[in-house]
Parts: structure tokens; sequence; C-alpha cells
């Protein structure tokens, strides 16, 4: 084990980050919210660096997303994921197509 003082971060200014391999793309996907809170993806590899974000539902369409989550039986062109409202502590199911 290493001196975890000289851990860096992988990426910045990111809450609740979710990453998975994605079998259909062939590539590990990762979902934050941004410091706007928009749920953002970025892509591999996963020791870094990441893509720049893509966002993928923006703040001005769901207010104070967090904890991006993508859901494990995602397949084919379809990434299914949770997120949390903070407003409301309800918890959505979303759909995107890659």
């Amino acid at each position: 084990m290493g001196d975890p003082a000289l851990a860096v971060p992988i990426v910045d200014d990111v809450g609740g980050l979710s990453v998975a391999y994605n079998q259909y793309l062939g590539q590990y996907l990762m979902l934050t919210t941004d410091a706007s809170d928009s749920i953002v993806m970025r892509r591999p590899p996963p020791a870094g660096p990441w893509s720049p974000p893509e966002v993928l539902v923006h703040t001005n369409q769901l207010r104070s997303a967090y904890a991006p989550y993508m859901h494990p039986w995602s397949a084919g062109p379809d990434l299914h994921f949770l997120d949390t409202v903070h407003q409301n502590y309800n918890v959505l199911l979303l759909r995107t197509t890659l």
C-alpha cells in the first residue's frame, strides 16, 4: 500500500459519482452531477483522464439533482439511471440513448 497523501483527483467539481462498464459501447462510463447540478456523463478510462462532461440532464430540466447511479441492467443503446432530487428526496428512473 502506498501513501494516501499521494492520491490525486481524477475529476474535479463532481458530486455523487457512478462508474460502470457499458457493454454496448465497450467502455466505462461515469455519471456525476456538476457544479450547477446538471447530470453529466464522462467516458474512459477509469484511471483517468476522463473526457469532458457531456450533459445528459440540464439543471433547467431537473432542479436539485444529485447522486446519479447507472442501473446495472441497462443494455443496448439505452442507459437507464437513477437520480435523487434533493428538493423533495424523490428518486427518479431516467433513460437516455447512447
